[in-house]
């Protein structure tokens, strides 16, 4: 499904991006829909961070996602504009969750939360 709205619309409009002009469209309130181009460079920078425990999931969530600050299994498709927090797909869920179930993440989240599971194909 994220491949199909990817080929599809792969982001759009001229937008901020955590402070810096990039490629997304608002699709969900407060949150830019990222481009293909977009998402590896957001990932990217969240590569230097690696697999950081120093992090926290809400009540519920815990098993579901890891408590880490940042994974590389996350995938970033939705960004907040003026900081750097996303919505995406965790592909490294914890024992209990979904690989590609949608989660919340990024600087200004101190803790992680999940939307029931979904497909990435």
């Amino acid at each position: 499904m994220v491949r199909a709205v990817l080929r599809m619309h792969n982001g759009q409009r001229e937008t901020m991006l955590a402070g810096r002009a990039g490629t997304a469209v608002p699709c969900l309130p407060t949150l830019m829909f990222l481009s293909t181009d977009l998402i590896l460079q957001e990932w990217r920078m969240w590569q230097k961070v690696g697999d950081v425990v120093d992090g926290t999931v809400l009540p519920g969530a815990e098993g579901i996602i890891k408590p880490l600050y940042g994974s590389p299994g996350w995938i970033p498709l939705w960004s907040d504009p003026v900081s750097a927090d996303y919505v995406g797909l965790d592909l490294g869920p914890g024992p209990k969750g979904t690989s590609g179930q949608i989660i919340d993440f990024g600087r200004d989240e101190e803790t992680t939360s999940s939307a029931p599971a979904t497909s990435p194909n």
